[in-house]
């Protein structure tokens, strides 16, 4: 991996010398070389050899870094991006404009969740190829029990929507793995996505989970999941299997 810096727009970053991005957030620059490696490893390498299908949706966006690096690699076209915080899609937004990037197919400006609840003006936006209205304010973490007035939607609701079936799905929601998961049951069940999972052991608890619950949950879907590493949460990939589900730390 090769990290370019440039003056004025922020970071440059080659994975593997092959997908430029460009990264510029008001907290801090992302250096890709070192943040959060392995898992940038994994899921550069599994969206570069992916065939046929090439759909990647990112849940839990943020300013939209990751969400810009998969679309450099699998297209714009092929990349749906879920955030809540309002004020974060004027970064995401951002992040595809340094990296010269068309808007995403789908955006849902809310939570993926284990519930749906959201309007018919939430409804025509998801259809929408226009970017969510900008909003002024701190692209901040936002609490799917603390914010009820906020849209959400079950990723099972989302793929009947806008009849998509994703190939891989990142998940990275401050402890609310397990709503996101257990809206995808049917996604997991019949579509059968590779999965990349930020799991926050002590965050989880907050939604009545536990880390070993969540895990066990997935291998029951029939899949088996692999420990990237370990930083500020668990990084796991989770791939789809005929065979005995099991864990590999």
């Amino acid at each position: 991996m090769i990290l370019y810096l440039i003056k004025g727009k922020g970071r440059s970053v080659k994975i593997a010398g092959k997908y430029p991005l460009q990264v510029k957030w008001e907290r801090f620059s992302i250096d890709f070389t070192a943040w959060e490696a392995e898992f940038t490893e994994s899921f550069t390498k599994t969206l570069s050899e992916l065939v046929g299908n090439k759909t990647v949706f990112d849940v839990g966006a943020s300013t939209g870094e990751w969400s810009a690096l998969a679309a450099s690699i699998v297209g714009s076209e092929n990349t749906h991006v879920f955030e809540p915080n309002k004020a974060a899609w004027a970064e995401i937004e951002q992040t595809f404009s340094l990296n010269s990037l068309p808007p995403p197919a789908g955006m849902f400006m809310g939570f993926a969740a284990n519930t749906d609840s959201y309007s018919e003006e939430t409804r025509k936006g998801i259809l929408s190829p226009l970017w969510p209205a900008k909003t002024k304010g701190e692209a901040k973490f936002e609490n799917l029990f603390e914010r009820p007035d906020l849209p959400a939607i079950k990723l099972n609701t989302y793929c009947e929507l806008l009849k998509v079936k994703p190939s891989v799905i990142k998940i990275d929601v401050e402890g609310a793995e397990g709503e996101v998961l257990r809206g995808s049951d049917q996604v997991l069940k019949h579509i059968r996505p590779v999965l990349f999972v930020s799991l926050h052991p002590d965050m989880v608890l907050n939604f009545g989970d536990t880390r070993n619950d969540l895990l066990q949950w997935v291998l029951s879907m029939g899949y088996e999941g692999e420990l990237l590493g370990i930083d500020h949460e668990e990084h796991w990939l989770f791939k789809p299997t005929t065979l005995s589900p099991q864990l590999k730390a």
